[in-house]
């Protein structure tokens, strides 16, 4: 490049200040910072959470809204916001305001889903079996880089959580209507 094209590419307030690092591998308790709906390019939506540690360490993870991931992308979701709520009360009413879901759509949840952000979560970083070529053609491992409203246990290397995330068909009696103005976000 010549001067004249280096002098013209000048760096704002933004681009200067110090960011801090990635989270590594682990499991973190983090805090959620920022939350938005995606689609990645197959038009899979995706809840996109970005996360820091206690050190100013950044983090994102992918919370999936296709197939199978639903029951458990929806049961991350609340048991963010059950772990988060001051009492026993709050958090029952968590419960059943989620279970007034069945029926809704993903517009509903988000409707609410900016409230994750402030609340404590787990964050985990584990290295895979999965590898890819970077641009200058070096072999790189893959992440699995994952959410979660408790602290996760890990068995055999594959991923369990420490409660039950199936939800029955009796969880889903009786659900109060879609209503946002008792719940304790």
């Amino acid at each position: 490049m010549t001067p004249q094209e280096l002098k013209s590419v000048a760096f704002s307030e933004e681009d200067v200040k110090e960011i801090g690092g990635f989270i590594r591998e682990g499991i973190h308790s983090v805090t959620i910072e920022k939350v938005g709906f995606e689609k990645n390019a197959n038009d899979k939506p995706y809840l996109n959470v970005e996360v820091k540690d206690e050190n100013g360490n950044e983090g994102a993870a992918k919370i999936w809204f296709t197939g199978a991931a639903i029951p458990y992308s929806i049961n991350t979701i609340r048991t963010i916001f059950v772990h988060n709520a001051s009492n026993e009360e709050d958090k029952e009413k968590l419960r059943q305001f989620f279970k007034g879901l069945e029926g809704k759509s993903l517009y509903e949840l988000s409707q609410f889903t900016d409230k994750l952000v402030g609340k404590q979560a787990w964050y985990s970083v584990r290295k895979t079996d999965e590898t890819y070529e970077d641009k200058d053609g070096n072999t790189k491992s893959r992440y699995d880089r994952s959410i979660w409203g408790y602290e996760p246990t890990f068995k055999d290397e594959k991923e369990t959580a420490s409660k039950d995330v199936a939800l029955s068909v009796e969880e889903f009696e009786e659900a109060p209507e879609f209503d946002l103005s008792d719940i304790p976000f």
